[in-house]
């Protein structure tokens, strides 16, 4: 039918798919300090980790793909970040994965400088290759990623948005 169901009608932004750029904004605004005084701590790098998905989810409408991610090439989904230019996501699994095959996502600048800073910020804290982590040091499920999404969105826009109302914004802005 090509209309808004009312649980979307009742968590759609104001702004659009622009409001969760602005959600990411506020939150860095607000936990910085936090954030990046003192020593570096998984309690830390966690909400770090809130800052960098928002922001990822701010300009790539994936699934919970983001928590499959890893930095090494181990036959699936993975970052290649290379000395100079945008860092690209390779996705080799995902749900149409078998229809459209692999697939290369490049980062924009600002993002990259973004996933930059916190894969440094993360090198101190965690000695595993998984891009997302749990706050026990082990690989964020997609389940994980999507509480985590819904925990942030509740807090700074007091709506429960999950990576599939954002997928619906990105697609009617």
């Amino acid at each position: 039918k090509n209309e808004k169901s009312e649980t979307e009608s009742s968590k759609w932004l104001k702004d659009g798919w622009k409001g969760v750029r602005k959600a990411a904004t506020e939150f860095l605004r607000r936990e910085k300090i936090h954030i990046f005084d003192g020593e570096k701590t998984m309690k830390k790098l966690y909400k770090y980790q809130i800052y960098i998905v928002l922001r990822l989810f701010s300009e790539i409408p994936f699934r919970n793909g983001f928590a499959t991610l890893e930095l090494k090439d181990n036959k699936k989904n993975f970052i290649k970040i290379p000395k100079k230019g945008s860092i690209k996501f390779v996705m080799r699994t995902f749900k149409n994965s078998d229809q459209l095959g692999e697939k290369e996502i490049t980062l924009s600048r600002g993002l990259t400088t973004q996933v930059r800073k916190f894969l440094k910020y993360r090198d101190g804290v965690v000695d595993n290759d998984y891009f997302l982590n749990t706050m026990n040091k082990k690989k964020m499920t997609r389940s994980s990623l999507g509480k985590m999404v819904i925990r942030a969105t509740k807090k700074l826009l007091n709506k429960k948005i999950g990576s599939r109302i954002i997928r619906v914004l990105a697609a009617t802005s």
